[in-house]
């Protein structure tokens, strides 16, 4: 499981009776404040952080990549 703050990522692991899932902070430098950026793909969850960046959950694990610099002023200009 995926958690996305303003601010930050978290992710829950499943884990052993009594907790059902253990979280952890995945990366505290970025988030997801707009919860109608985030979208599944087959390369992993692609979110759109507070400075209008897109960014990269990749599907193996790791912290958020930025991906969309090339992007970035034409998603800024249409919101």
């Amino acid at each position: 499981i995926v958690v996305f703050f303003e601010d930050e990522i978290w992710v829950g692991a499943p884990v052993d009776f009594p907790f059902t899932f253990n979280f952890s902070q995945l990366d505290a430098t970025v988030g997801c404040p707009f919860s109608w950026s985030a979208a599944v793909t087959p390369q992993g969850i692609v979110f759109m952080a507070r400075n209008f960046q897109l960014y990269l959950l990749p599907k193996d694990g790791g912290s958020s990549q930025p991906i969309g610099q090339r992007i970035h002023r034409r998603i800024r200009d249409s919101i």
